[in-house]
């Protein structure tokens, strides 16, 4: 899932693309037995139709292929993104913890939004049984430690789940030092709008 981050930001997609491309990822690996050698070529399936239902320029699968440094063949892609499809039932307009901090940010603007969306990256490194509004939710709480009433009543959240929030905030430490750390904060995927799921 790192490599897919590193991909994201590399080809600046937006923050609802990454989120839905590794939604599908953890799907796709939930439900069928892979090869580490086979989890790249997962991701790019998974970044292929993430693209395809979320940017306006869609990369092609050579270009995808090239990111992946050649290591699998047009058919192979082809054919994860088809049992993908199918593993996901087809249903791939999901909401994911970026689409409800985008709302969230909507709502109530916060101090430093740069911020709270590269904590919420940090939640894609790893599944968390948490509903995506509550990781979203942390993520925000995570940055600001305080829960306006607004927002209580938007997510149904009288407080944000303090042990993800300081999973969160300690993940992110754990990544990034100080240098990278100032370095990533100015420069944030790009956001187009309200990222609907």
């Amino acid at each position: 899932v790192d490599w897919m981050v590193k991909v994201a930001r590399a080809m600046k997609w937006t923050r609802g693309t990454l989120h839905l491309a590794v939604w599908l990822y953890d799907q796709y690996v939930e439900a069928t037995e892979v090869s580490s050698s086979w989890l790249q070529a997962v991701g790019t399936a998974a970044m292929f139709i993430a693209c395809k239902m979320k940017e306006v320029k869609i990369p092609t699968v050579e270009e995808l292929l090239n990111l992946s440094s050649n290591r699998y063949q047009p058919s192979h892609l082809l054919t994860i993104e088809n049992d993908m499809f199918t593993k996901a039932s087809y249903r791939l307009n999901v909401p994911t913890p970026a689409t409800f901090l985008a709302i969230l940010c909507h709502a109530l603007p916060p101090p430093n939004p740069t911020l709270t969306h590269h904590i919420l990256d940090t939640s894609l490194l790893r599944v968390y049984p948490n509903s995506p509004h509550q990781i979203a939710a942390a993520a925000y709480y995570a940055t600001h430690e305080s829960w306006p009433p607004v927002l209580q009543s938007i997510t149904s959240i009288a407080v944000p789940d303090l042990a993800l929030v300081t999973t969160l905030r300690k993940n992110f430490s754990l990544l990034t030092s100080e240098e990278t750390r100032l370095k990533s904060l100015t420069t944030p995927l790009p956001e187009r709008g309200n990222q609907g799921p």
